[in-house]
């Protein structure tokens, strides 16, 4: 008998000579060939249009590599014909029937589908993937007897395949003949090589029959088996947890809870503590506890109910962080950790709930402990570079930030590479590595709103430096705007760049270069796949209030009401255009409904009362005005303007002596770019009092 084609190892490679030289040489079959099939017999003729072979095999894998292609092409009748001529050069192997027999089934012709698989059958009876499809094809017509009996057969030429008797257990499913269920799944345990599904079927069927058990007897015998039947897969399958994890929930159903504790300390011996193994069993244990909420406070009273182990009080602590309370977390892990200070499991847990809880230098130290005893572990590494940016440790930031970014290169997996990448240009910034950070911020981009979170770090930094070295801070500044207009040439499609860019000029108040930046953001993203992402109502805030700020009032009037009329709820575009409105002593009506709602939306925000504080002065409501700024002060009691206002509304009140307090009190928070005008302001309060004859009341005049 000749060798099937698909059972020699050179099959793929053949096949791809034959289709590839199928597709440069041989025109496409013409539509007069047609398959003909005459009562229960199906006729094979031979293609005119197939290339000659040397012998029968080689014809063979011509015709089959045509009826490739000519499905390909969606030629189903001509993919027939080419099949019917493979099986007639080599009417011996098996994989040409079965092809064929599928693409018939795919054309709607069943019948000559079964009949050839039949053909098969009488050829080679021990065919049992043939068999499996003659049972499905039973099965399908509702003849479940002739199903089974296909499904017998196979079983005899293959008592080792658990393949078969899984389908055999599914037929006889669809029967409700448990016993028949049963009786073949312990010959699966028996016989098949590897019972794996098997074994875990019978022991739940076993379990059913159990609870319906008519005497002690047969519940006792019932309940060996189903020891015998998980003993016998733990040792056939040790790398299989489902077989422990089913001796421990009968355990749990049994009440016997230190033998369902005893069965996961075992369980994460063999798996060496692994937080996988770990995450595993304490899912179990709260599934089998009642699930959800329930699940989760039962399982933690029952594990309080028992005796102390590292592994007890590291489950707790988990339950812990499920219950979000990272203190109580901690106290666990800490005394887990006592009892095992070598458990990688727990002391990494422990490093990040010390982390949790803000103390960050010890976090730091059991860090670098969980590192000593596994350095290339690729959590701690990420979680160590992490809490060294945090707590500014650039350089060690850089090292495993980098350390990690390289074995995932190496192959092992990261969630997030993009958000990693953005970190390591924190580092890189930090210290002053300009290049090493564009090459990592390019990295970062391909995740939106990276690159915005390491300018937003960067910028803290600059804020900093400010405070002890002014010139250096303006110096950094400009770099970061060359920075990020080199990254913007090496990623000219990407938008968020040109926003960066336009938001870094507008911090250094050259708001002309904002704008630009703007316009070339408001471009490039009109043309991105993800433009509504891009053309936001905060890009346009930006956008509008530079437009302000560079004297543009119409424009920047346009684009904040585009705003309010797209995002009702915007309430940083009400308060801006309703303080813009009252600085100009116009629209006031309009600016007062507006800071209403913006103060409705955000009721507590100091700037947006001061805002409306504002626009009561400017209609002369001194008193209404003066006690909103009141309120406005004591919530950003920071805010220098705030207390420029109060000058005002009390100089104009008649409090001149009040009004001078609150000028002075604005220079001392640091009026800003406002200096001169609140010194202008102080010089006339001051000289009110002095054309003052009698000293100010200390209640405040009637309106």
């Amino acid at each position: 008998m000749m060798n099937s084609i698909l059972s020699t190892p050179q099959v793929s490679f053949c096949l791809l000579l034959a289709f590839t030289g199928l597709l440069c040489n041989c025109s496409s079959p013409s539509a007069q060939e047609h398959s003909s099939h005459n009562g229960d017999t199906l006729q094979l003729q031979p293609s005119p249009l197939l290339p000659q072979a040397e012998s029968e095999q080689a014809q063979a894998l011509a015709a089959f590599s045509v009826a490739i292609n000519r499905e390909l092409i969606g030629d189903t009748e001509g993919a027939l014909d080419a099949y019917e001529e493979a099986i007639r050069q080599d009417p011996e192997n098996d994989a040409l029937y079965m092809v064929a027999s599928r693409q018939l089934l795919q054309a709607g012709r069943s019948e000559d589908a079964l009949l050839l698989i039949q053909t098969l059958l009488e050829k080679h009876p021990e065919n049992t993937t043939a068999r499996r499809w003659l049972a499905k094809w039973y099965l399908l017509n509702g003849d479940q007897e002739k199903a089974q009996a296909e499904l017998s057969i196979a079983l005899s030429y293959a008592p080792t395949s658990e393949i078969l008797y899984l389908e055999a257990i599914q037929l006889a499913l669809r029967e409700k003949d448990l016993n028949e269920v049963i009786r073949i799944s312990r010959l699966a345990t028996q016989q098949a090589d590897d019972p794996l599904r098997s074994s875990e079927i019978l022991v739940n069927l076993l379990l059913a029959e159990k609870e319906n058990a008519p005497d002690l007897k047969t519940m006792l015998d019932l309940q060996d088996e189903i020891d015998s039947v998980l003993t016998q897969a733990i040792e056939k399958f040790p790398e299989e947890t489902r077989f422990p994890l089913l001796q421990a929930s009968i355990a749990i159903d049994n009440n016997q809870w230190p033998l369902a504790l005893e069965i996961y300390s075992q369980l994460d011996q063999q798996w060496d503590s692994s937080e996988e193994i770990r995450n595993t069993i304490i899912k179990h244990g709260i599934t089998q506890s009642g699930g959800g909420m329930k699940g989760i406070q039962n399982f933690n009273a029952t594990l309080q109910a028992q005796s102390e182990t590292e592994l007890s009080l590291y489950f707790m602590g988990v339950i812990s962080e499920l219950l979000r309370d990272p203190k109580a977390a901690m106290t666990f892990y800490q005394q887990a950790y006592a009892l095992a200070p070598e458990n990688f499991a727990t002391l990494r847990k422990l490093a990040l709930t010390t982390y949790q809880n803000d103390q960050n230098v010890e976090a730091m130290a059991l860090l670098e402990k969980a590192l000593a005893l596994h350095p290339n572990d690729p959590e701690v590494l990420l979680l160590a570079g992490q809490m060294s940016l945090s707590v500014k440790k650039f350089d060690q930031a850089q090292r495993y930030l980098e350390k990690r970014l390289l074995r995932a290169r190496q192959g092992e997996s990261l969630d997030n590479p993009s958000e990693v990448h953005a970190q390591l240009a924190m580092s890189h910034l930090a210290l002053d590595q300009k290049q090493k950070a564009a090459d990592a911020m390019v990295e970062a981009a391909t995740t939106p709103g990276n690159l915005e979170w390491v300018w937003q770090f960067h910028l803290q930094q600059l804020y900093q430096l400010q405070e002890t070295n002014p010139e250096a801070a303006e110096q950094q500044r400009k770099e970061l705007i060359l920075l990020l207009e080199d990254l913007s040439d090496r990623l000219p499609e990407n938008p968020e760049i040109e926003l960066l860019i336009g938001r870094s000029h507008a911090y250094q108040k050259d708001y002309a270069a904002a704008l630009d930046a703007f316009v070339r953001y408001e471009t490039i993203a009109q043309t991105s796949e993800e433009k509504e992402f891009w053309l936001n109502e905060a890009f346009y805030f930006d956008y509008a209030a530079a437009c302000e700020r560079n004297g543009q009032i119409e424009k920047a009037t346009t684009l904040f009401e585009k705003i309010i009329a797209d995002a009702p709820q915007h309430h940083p575009s009400l308060n801006y255009l309703a303080y813009m409105w009252a600085e100009q002593n116009q629209n006031l009506e309009q600016a007062l409904a507006y800071s209403k709602r913006s103060n409705k939306l955000d009721p507590n925000n100091g700037s947006y009362l001061d805002t409306l504080g504002w626009i009561y002065f400017q209609q002369g409501n001194y008193k209404k005005a003066y006690n909103i700024l009141l309120k406005a002060a004591e919530l950003t009691p920071e805010e220098s303007v705030i207390a420029e206002h109060l000058g005002d509304v009390t100089l104009k009140w008649g409090r001149p002596w009040e009004a001078r307090a609150y000028y002075r009190i604005a220079l001392e928070l640091d009026a800003a770019e406002r200096t001169e005008i609140v010194t202008a302001s102080l010089r006339e309060a001051e000289n009110a009092l002095t054309r003052s004859f009698a000293p100010d009341s200390m209640e405040p005049p009637s309106e």
